[in-house]
């Protein structure tokens, strides 16, 4: 999975820039790195639920929920018993 390679960096820019800073830049960087990691894992949980964060925080609650939703239906069929 690619996403766990570059998963982290863009995990932890995203954390960081999104919800400690206020560079104007930071919203858009963190839309775009999402987006990127979608491309590359259409099905990432973690990309997902990352996004469905950023489009709270726009007021777009009908797409974060998308996001959820299409993030859950990846783990809900999971056997936990494997892990």
């Amino acid at each position: 999975m690619i996403y766990g390679k570059c998963g982290d960096d863009i995990q932890d820019f995203f954390s960081d820039m999104y919800y400690t800073s206020f560079a104007p830049e930071a919203e858009s960087t963190c839309e775009e790195l999402l987006k990127f990691a979608l491309q590359v894992d259409p099905g990432n949980s973690e990309a997902l639920q990352s996004l469905a964060s950023v489009r709270l925080s726009q007021q777009r609650p009908d797409e974060a929920k998308q996001c959820l939703e299409q993030a859950w239906s990846g783990w809900k069929d999971l056997d936990l018993g494997t892990y």
